[in-house]
């Protein structure tokens, strides 16, 4: 494989640094629930929140050694984007979880129209 481009290395620092931001979010938000009353749910969300920004700064790391080019410049942008990944899949699952809980709850406090 040749060397990865100047401009997808570049890309792949943004998006590390975008994903870390996404991680602190998911943070708060976890935050927020527990405050509200959910605290499984803020637990969960706090936990995927850090998980998120870990994989971020390894990602970063890795396309900061791939800027810096030489023989282990490819290896590094494949981890940079590797580590995008698993940030990125952690989201979707934070995402599920929220979204499976809101539902929960509407459920609950939503009226039973077969009971009228």
């Amino acid at each position: 494989m040749h060397q990865p481009s100047l401009e997808n290395v570049r890309l792949a620092q943004k998006h590390a640094e975008e994903s870390w931001q996404h991680g602190k979010h998911v943070y708060e938000i976890g935050r927020s629930l527990e405050t509200q009353g959910s605290e499984h749910l803020g637990q969960t969300m706090k936990r995927a929140g850090e998980k998120i920004q870990q994989h971020a700064k390894k990602s970063l790391e890795f396309a900061q050694l791939a800027e810096a080019g030489g023989e282990t410049a490819v290896e590094a942008y494949e981890q940079a984007v590797e580590e995008h990944l698993k940030a990125a899949q952690v989201h979707v699952e934070a995402n599920r979880r929220y979204l499976a809980e809101a539902k929960r709850i509407k459920q609950e406090n939503s009226p039973n129209p077969q009971s009228s």
